[in-house]
């Protein structure tokens, strides 16, 4: 039996456009946004959804990581993207600040909405350009 047994749910946008970009980079911060939801949700009721969308008005490509774990607090929103700043005990407080710069050295941007006692979502925006 899975000890964590974490609820992994995705949501893929059937009409997604490819975007020229660097996969590992974007892969890292993906699975960063990952790692840091399967630390904040509880055991045996723990839900990780990952949607992509394409938003064909504004030619953007959008990444959500959602998790349904304690949220983080409106006073510590600002801060999450600091270098070196981490709300756990075993973090280095580089996973975001750096997710952050490989997300914007490529046109990017990423934001964070976040409810105390309901969750966390993580949205990476990229722009799609026509080739």
């Amino acid at each position: 039996m899975n000890e964590r047994a974490i609820s992994f749910v995705k949501k893929l946008d059937k009409n997604m456009k490819e975007i020229l970009i660097d996969p590992d980079g974007i892969y890292r911060s993906v699975l960063n946004l990952i790692s840091n939801a399967m630390d904040v949700v509880e055991k045996g009721k723990g839900k990780i959804t990952v949607k992509t969308f394409y938003d064909d008005k504004n030619k953007k490509v959008e990444i959500e990581v959602e998790d349904n774990g304690a949220g983080i607090p409106r006073e510590k929103l600002p801060q999450v993207f600091d270098l070196f700043y981490s709300s756990k005990s075993r973090g280095t407080g580089l996973g975001l600040a750096v997710s952050k710069k490989i997300i914007e050295e490529r046109g990017g941007e990423i934001t964070v909405h976040s409810e105390e006692g309901k969750g966390t979502v993580f949205t990476i925006i990229l722009p799609h350009k026509d080739w």
